[in-house]
């Protein structure tokens, strides 16, 4: 390959990805992750399993819920790449995760 058409095609791409930048990046798009809904957490402080589905053991999660509460790891050494557990505060709370 010619040294120009080399230029002109590392030109081009790098007007690509300053266009993607611009136009905001997606988490769900741009980070290997999946949005999980809780739809009841049960009682308060009683540990649940939570299927994920990632693939892969997950790093961290991103959470919303319908009411307050605090979200405890539990167990994070036995998380497994379909499987995590945690522990809500408040009783019955309707919640949605973004694991990645």
């Amino acid at each position: 390959m010619r040294v120009d058409q080399v230029i002109l095609s590392v030109d081009r791409s790098l007007r690509q990805i300053v266009q993607a930048l611009k136009g905001r990046l997606e988490l769900i798009e741009n980070i290997q992750s999946v949005i999980v809904q809780i739809p009841d957490t049960g009682p308060a402080a009683t540990p649940i399993t939570i299927d994920h589905n990632l693939g892969k053991i997950p790093e961290a999660y991103f959470f919303n819920s319908d009411r307050p509460t605090t979200v405890i790891d539990i167990n994070k050494g036995t998380w497994t790449k379909t499987q995590m557990e945690l522990q809500f505060s408040a009783a019955n709370a309707v919640v949605t995760l973004v694991v990645f």
